[in-house]
């Protein structure tokens, strides 16, 4: 999956898990916030999309680990800004959906790696921005709720991406109606499980001018087509981020509760009883809303960066699961990289449920994706 990033312009990659270090490497040739990362077959890392302080952007470049450095590549169609972007079974990254400066956008693209060319595909039913998906087992792309086009409103609804469905009017995949959660959700998580259902949980619910943090938590069965209540969370949260440990549970850390940034962390266990359950895991070291997370090789989880409430943060820390659940501090503090962050004027589209702040999407990150697959 895809990971929307804050404004920087500069960029780490992570060591092998071992080394717990990290490495300046080479400058994006444009400086964009709310744009999508997404890891390519052999390694290099697309962006694309997103935005500064005063314009929306359709333009894309590649990350080569390899030199350490950023290309150009050909640019989306549309302008676009907090979408989704997901690399498909094929190799090829779908992006859909997001803002383009005057409304939100149902219309998604495939990008090409080898050729490094763009193809417009069928839209979505719902025009959607910042909505969460994930990559299911069949090889189709789950998104749901999100912001939707009336201005101030959430969305519920899901619907699925196929590929391989085509036609002689979609001759680039379909989409079709993956019924509706029973909230709608911003700022949620949406997590594949091992038995092949997703686990969409918190976010918050509402119009975005009184819009309340949600612990609940759903269900999507892609057999059935449906979303199903499952056990809530300990704590309402916001712009968490929620991982996949190794033993299948879920991992769930920091956010905003709509007071505070939370230092604290959970963790579902999807097969213990009917609905699963939540129990409570140590907290991090420092208050995080927005921090984004990868697992690594060794089963632990890195997280990183997001805000506390004085300002964005440069810092990570680690999670060591159960039995020691405990968090080791960073072991480098580098402040200058993601310490620049700034809020542009595209940050303040979906304020509404926190001031000056936006959310961030948690999840994978595509460097790091990369040193883990290398470690």
């Amino acid at each position: 999956m895809a990971t929307v990033f804050p404004f920087t312009r500069r960029a780490l990659t992570s060591a092998p898990a071992t080394s717990n270090s990290w490495t300046r490497t080479g400058r994006m040739a444009t400086a964009r916030g709310g744009f999508t990362a997404t890891l390519l077959p052999g390694g290099k890392v697309l962006a694309a999309g997103g935005g500064d302080p005063y314009a929306i952007f359709a333009s894309a470049e590649v990350y080569d680990p390899v030199t350490g450095t950023w290309s150009g590549t050909e640019p989306m169609s549309t302008l676009r800004d907090i979408h989704v972007a997901a690399r498909l079974n094929d190799g090829r990254v779908l992006v859909a959906g997001g803002f383009n400066g005057g409304g939100v956008l149902a219309s998604a693209e495939l990008y090409d790696a080898t050729a490094g060319t763009w193809t417009t595909t069928v839209s979505m039913d719902t025009p959607r921005s910042f909505p969460i998906s994930t990559l299911l087992n069949d090889g189709k792309l789950l998104v749901a709720g999100g912001a939707g086009p009336a201005p101030d409103t959430l969305i519920a609804t899901a619907e699925v991406y196929d590929p391989l469905a085509a036609s002689a009017h979609t001759p680039n995949g379909l989409w079709t109606p993956a019924g509706s959660m029973s909230t709608p959700r911003l700022g949620a998580t949406l997590t594949l499980l091992p038995d092949g259902t997703a686990l969409a949980a918190g976010g918050i619910s509402g119009n975005l001018g009184a819009a309340s943090v949600l612990a609940s938590a759903e269900l999507y069965d892609p057999g059935k087509g449906t979303w199903s209540a499952r056990a809530s969370m300990r704590t309402p949260r916001t712009n968490h981020s929620a991982t996949l440990l190794n033993d299948g549970t879920v991992f769930v850390t920091g956010g905003f509760d709509g007071g505070v940034a939370l230092a604290s962390s959970e963790l579902y266990d999807p097969g213990a009883g009917p609905v699963g359950t939540w129990s409570a895991a140590a907290s991090m070291i420092t208050p995080r809303e927005a921090p984004a997370s990868v697992a690594l090789s060794d089963g632990r989880v890195l997280v990183l960066c997001g805000d506390d409430p004085a300002s964005p943060l440069a810092t990570a820390e680690v999670y060591d699961p159960p039995p020691k659940d405990q968090w080791e501090p960073p072991a480098v503090r580098d402040s200058h990289p993601f310490a620049e962050r700034r809020r542009s004027g595209h940050w303040r589209r979906h304020r509404e449920h926190r001031p000056n702040r936006r959310p961030v999407v948690g999840g994978t990150i595509p460097a790091l994706a990369a040193a883990r697959q290398s470690a």
